[in-house]
């Protein structure tokens, strides 16, 4: 080991700050020994570094271009030299390297170079003092970045501040002074960006807002810390020329200083005026719509009573044709419950659909299926039903679609009534018709027979025998089509209400009476006549006479092989009854309630009777006009008993 200065030992070594010495040659500047400071700084041993170049010992981290700062060293080293004055480098990086390894580990120093002169006044050695300031460095380097970043987010809060979409505002709490603003507030404020507001008083820039009673809210924010919100209140002030009412949502909350002390407030503003208009909006479209729900239930109630209480039936059908509803005229016509009506289809095969000719109805031309195919009305279209049990009846059917607002049917609504007693009425008109070209052909033919053979005898022998037997079967033809005649204008009186009653007071039983001689002259009948010979009533007694004619002869002609008559003549309380019994053939139950029926005739067992079918119900409209009641008892078998009732008053 050479011999080295005593002093320097003394100075540097054991516990001095690390320390290397180099030698002053440059550039390499030899290490000529370190410390143990110093090398436990840098983690090496003496024989790692002495005698070697500072470089060499420490070559640069050419992988960080940040950490090549050797000229910057060297230039250090050399001013030592050629000034032999101390010179200092602060806060420089210089990695060193990591022993056994290729990678540099970060550090940063502070260097003091001195110069040690030699006899001749030159740097021989350099005293290099290293301070490792790696962590102080870190540790200014973080607060420099957490200062900048701190800087960098109060810039972007006060951005977003400025930004945000609620209205924000800082007051003091000396005299209220604005200090900041958004851009939000001054909207709301209707205050201009260049407009000048910060450092004015609260209430000058705002006046309504005192004069609303909102300087107490504030006042007791600063004085208590407690928070005041409210939420949609209504605030009077000019955003524009007028004075409008705007809807808020506030919110003011105490604001603190670094030593806790409220120093102002902030408040914060929503404008919630659209949304409060909006929602007022809303209700009123919802309670106009309550009030038209209120309207259509009450026009579907309203409805419903008109559906409910109409003479025709009515029906809906969905698009697949299932009955949806019937109302109770519907379920009357067809005799089935809502239950059996509402699974009841067009072609229920229980319930035969036919045509008016008798003959099967196909599906496709019910009157409901046209409609539903074609979309358009169907008017009067006349279909029979024939139920599993039960008569045969006819119903004429109107239709019509129902659309949705695309044009689609997606309903259908029937309405129909039960025309059996128009088609009946029709049938038997027909038939009556026909019967009446007959009646008035058979007694015409006979009459002109009569005649014909009257004008040859009286030709041949005036004196003849025979003209009195065609003269009496020539009055009796006669009096036939005289008869037929007066019941059709009796009909056609009716039908006009041109039926005359000459009322006059005469005895019933007398009149009873004298209208049967034509039978009590004919051995066959034998006619009882039994009641009140004293009864008189006040009434027309020719048309008394034609109803009792009427009993009698249909008596006479429906039970030719019932030998009694009984004619009773009796009081009934207030009114008088006159009834005719026979004892023949009787009427079946089901014909009954349509004897008094316009050209109704009760032809049954192939047996055809002879007359227009008006008798009985010419007599019907006798007696009502009469304000008095017509019937008649019946039992297959066991003969019948008309009987009518007149009034005694």
């Amino acid at each position: 080991m050479p011999k080295y200065p005593a002093i320097l030992f003394q100075q540097f070594f054991d516990k001095g700050p690390p320390t290397v010495i180099l030698k002053a040659n440059v550039p390499h500047f030899t290490i000529i020994t370190a410390n143990e400071a110093y090398l436990k700084v840098n983690g090496f041993m003496p024989k790692d570094i002495e005698g070697k170049s500072l470089w060499a010992v420490f070559p640069e981290n050419t992988s960080d271009n940040d950490t090549r700062n050797r000229e910057a060293v060297q230039a250090n080293l050399v001013a030592t030299v050629e000034t032999r004055q101390p010179q200092v480098l602060k806060g420089m990086r210089y990695d060193i390297p990591r022993r056994d390894t290729n990678d540099f580990e970060k550090r940063y120093w502070q260097v003091t170079s001195s110069p040690v002169l030699d006899d001749t006044d030159k740097v021989s050695y350099i005293i290099y003092v290293v301070d490792d300031i790696t962590e102080a460095y870190q540790k200014a380097r973080n607060e420099q970045v957490a200062a900048t970043a701190s800087d960098q987010r109060k810039e972007q809060l006060q951005q977003q501040f400025m930004r945000a979409p609620i209205g924000m505002m800082f007051v003091s709490a000396n005299n209220y002074a604005i200090e900041y603003a958004n851009d939000a507030m001054r909207l709301l404020l209707n205050k201009a960006p260049a407009e000048r507001i910060i450092g004015e008083q609260l209430f000058k820039v705002l006046p309504e807002l005192e004069q609303q009673g909102y300087r107490p809210v504030f006042d007791q924010v600063l004085a208590s810390g407690i928070s005041y919100s409210v939420v949609e209140t209504p605030l009077e002030y000019k955003r524009t020329d007028k004075l409008k009412t705007f809807y808020l949502d506030l919110t003011v909350e105490p604001l603190y200083n670094d030593e806790g002390q409220i120093s102002g407030a902030v408040g914060f503003a929503l404008d919630a005026t659209d949304k409060v208009r909006s929602r007022a909006k809303l209700q009123a479209i919802i309670d106009e719509k309550k009030i038209i729900e209120t309207h259509l239930r009450n026009n579907e109630e309203r409805l419903v009573q008109i559906l409910e209480t109409m003479a025709e039936g009515v029906s809906i059908v969905d698009a697949e044709g299932k009955l949806t509803y019937a109302n109770p005229m519907a379920q009357q016509i067809l005799g089935l419950h809502e239950k059996e009506i509402l699974s009841h289809t067009n072609d229920n095969s229980q319930w035969q659909n036919l045509k008016v000719d008798g003959t099967p109805l196909p599906e496709e031309e019910h009157p409901m299926a046209i409609m539903m195919a074609t979309g358009k009305p169907v008017y009067d279209h006349e279909i029979a039903i024939q139920p599993p049990d039960g008569e045969r009846f006819y119903i004429s059917i109107n239709a019509a679609p129902i659309r949705d607002s695309n044009n689609n049917i997606v309903l259908g609504i029937g309405t129909f009534m039960d025309v059996t007693g128009r088609r009946k009425m029709a049938e038997q008109k027909d038939e009556f018709i026909s019967v009446a070209s007959h009646e008035l052909k058979t007694p015409l033919t006979s009459l002109k027979l009569s005649m014909q053979l009257l004008t040859k005898v009286l030709k041949d022998n005036r004196d003849s025998d025979k003209i009195p037997l065609f003269l009496e079967k020539a009055n009796d033809n006669l009096n036939k089509l005289v008869h037929l005649t007066e019941d059709l204008m009796n009909v056609s009186k009716i039908d006009h209400g041109k039926l005359p009653l000459k009322k006059t007071w005469f005895n019933l039983y007398n009149l009873v009476d004298d209208c049967c001689d034509h039978v009590k002259g004919n051995d066959n009948y034998e006619v009882m006549i039994q009641g009140d010979e004293t009864i008189k009533v006040y009434a027309d007694a020719q048309r008394i006479d034609q109803v009792i004619v009427n009993f009698v002869n249909n008596a006479v002609k429906y039970a030719p092989n019932s030998r009694n008559i009984n004619i009773k003549v009796e009081r009934d309380g207030k009114n008088v009854r006159v009834s005719v019994q026979d004892f023949g053939i009787g009427i079946p139950p089901e014909k009954v309630p349509h004897l008094f029926e316009r050209y109704y005739r009760v032809d049954q067992s192939g047996i055809q009777f002879s007359g227009l079918g008006l008798g009985l119900y010419i007599s019907g409209e006798i007696i009502e006009r009469h304000n008095g009641k017509i019937g008649v008892e019946s039992i297959v078998g066991s003969g019948s008993t008309f009987w009518f009732t007149l009034p005694l008053n």
